[in-house]
This record gives structure tokens, C-alpha cells and sequence, in this order.
């Protein structure tokens, strides 16, 4: 009788590694083209960042740039200089390149970019072409503070017009005098945004 349930055992082991099948991996940009696996692993990771899905059948890794470019028409950069203006004071001037640095939650990191000497050095030494802002959204528990260039946006307008589906804690964006916007979702480094919008 135990070789009996032995013999069923291993059959069952037997069919259960066959009935799997390997699943197949698939890497998409978001207008649903394939890319190869040598392709994928070719990218620079630090400009992309990825979302993955898996079924019973297929593991698919979505693949999403983490700098967008967007322009806006006179009215709709007419409201974000009204809106930024409002939050920010007489700070804010729209004829500079600004850069918003959007906090979600409150962690040590905020404490950090506020005290990074190297930012705002640069920042203060290019202050007739950038200027910079630190804002919090509505629902992060960080309170403004002017002095340390920290802002409050408590209608969480940016996070809902730019950052909507982003699942990131912190985005970046760069405002040009021009309404072109430069969109960055979920890099770590203030100064890696700044870099990466001149």
C-alpha cells in the first residue's frame, strides 16, 4: 500500500512539472510596441522606470521614460502662473526656469534637499535664469516654510495635473518661461532633475 501511494505521488510530481509551462516575458512601451529582451536590457535605467504585470501565461514588464515633455497653451500656463503665484508669493517669478520638486510624503529626504548646500548653491548662482521650490502636496503632513524655499500646495493641483497615475513619493517639474513643461517622475536627486531639464 505505501508503494502504491508512493508510485501516485511521484506521478502527480511528474505531471504537475510538465503541466507548467515557462511563462512567456514580454517588454512593452506604452504605445503596446514589443521590445526585445536585448533591446530592454540595452536601455539606460536611469531614465526609465518600469511597472510589471503577470497572469498564468505571460510576465509583462512595462517600460515608461521618467522625463516627459509637454506644452502649454497660453491659457492653461496662464493658470499656472496665477496658481504658483498664489502659493508661493511675490518668490515666484514667471520669467525664470522654475523647478518644483513635489514631496507626497514627509520623510528624512525633504530634510536633506533643503539642507543639500550643492543645489542650492547652484540654484543661487544661476538665480537670473532658475529659480526653485520645494512643495508639498495636500495630504503630506509637511508644512510650508518660505524661508527654506518649502511651499504648500493644499488643492494638490500639480500632483493632480502632472502626477496623477504616478505611484512615486516625489516627482520633479521644470517650468520654462515659454509654458514648455518638463516632467519627471520618481528620480531621488533634486540636482539630477535640474541637470536633466537644461
Amino acid at each position: 500500500m505505501k508503494t502504491y501511494f508512493i508510485h501516485i505521488f511521484s506521478l502527480l510530481f511528474f505531471i504537475a512539472g510538465f503541466g507548467q509551462e515557462k511563462k512567456k516575458i514580454r517588454y512593452m512601451v506604452p504605445d503596446q510596441q514589443v521590445l526585445s529582451e536585448k533591446v530592454y536590457k540595452s536601455l539606460d535605467q536611469r531614465k526609465i522606470f518600469t511597472k510589471t504585470v503577470e497572469n498564468d501565461s505571460t510576465i509583462v514588464t512595462e517600460i515608461y521614460p521618467r522625463k516627459n515633455t509637454a506644452q502649454l497653451d497660453s491659457t492653461q500656463h496662464q493658470q499656472l502662473k496665477m496658481f504658483l503665484s498664489k502659493i508661493i508669493g511675490e518668490d515666484y517669478d514667471p520669467e525664470k526656469n522654475t523647478m518644483l520638486h513635489l514631496y507626497s510624503e514627509k520623510t528624512e529626504k525633504i530634510n536633506k534637499d533643503i539642507e543639500d548646500k550643492r543645489y542650492w548653491r547652484y540654484i543661487k548662482k544661476n538665480k537670473r535664469k532658475f529659480q526653485s521650490f520645494l512643495i508639498s502636496t495636500k495630504n503630506s503632513g509637511i508644512q510650508a516654510n518660505p524661508k527654506k524655499h518649502l511651499y504648500h500646495d493644499p488643492y494638490n493641483l500639480l500632483q493632480n495635473l502632472f502626477f496623477k497615475d504616478s505611484e512615486f513619493k516625489m516627482n520633479h517639474l521644470c517650468i520654462k518661461p515659454n509654458g514648455e513643461v518638463h516632467i519627471f517622475y520618481g528620480l531621488e536627486s533634486n540636482l539630477h532633475a535640474l541637470d536633466w531639464s537644461v
